[in-house]
């Protein structure tokens, strides 16, 4: 990923979410709701690389469609195992793991990335 795509996925990831938190009926179970973060970031990341800049649509409204499907599909697929903790080795979750590796990142850079757009004013979604 070039450092614009690794851009909007950081200002895009709330989109996420605001998606899983969305699903009917909610999703409780920790181990449910970090897998479904983690497809809809998948698919988010997916979004990010299939979007053409200077759209007339702006990227949320672009994304927003596949990232429900994503999360949708994988919530009526998914059933909440009770040996499945949230944090793997290391105090990583699967989520953040994940995201990590679709970025081609380490755990510890894309903590330092979060870190950097929670310092600065990205937080606003486009």
């Amino acid at each position: 990923m070039n450092p614009e795509e690794t851009d909007l996925v950081i200002r895009n990831d709330g989109l996420v979410g605001e998606i899983v938190d969305g699903l009917d009926p909610r999703v409780h179970d920790v181990a449910t709701r970090s897998a479904l973060l983690a497809v809809g970031r998948i698919a988010l990341i997916d979004c990010v690389q299939r979007f053409e800049a200077g759209s007339a649509v702006p990227f949320a409204a672009f994304a927003r469609p596949h990232i429900q499907e994503a999360v949708s599909a994988a919530a009526a697929e998914r059933r909440p195992k009770e040996s499945e903790a949230r944090l793997g080795s290391g105090g990583v979750s699967s989520d953040e793991s994940t995201l990590a590796a679709a970025m081609k990142l380490t755990v510890p850079q894309l903590r330092r990335i979060r870190r950097r757009g929670q310092e600065s004013s990205w937080g606003r979604r486009y």
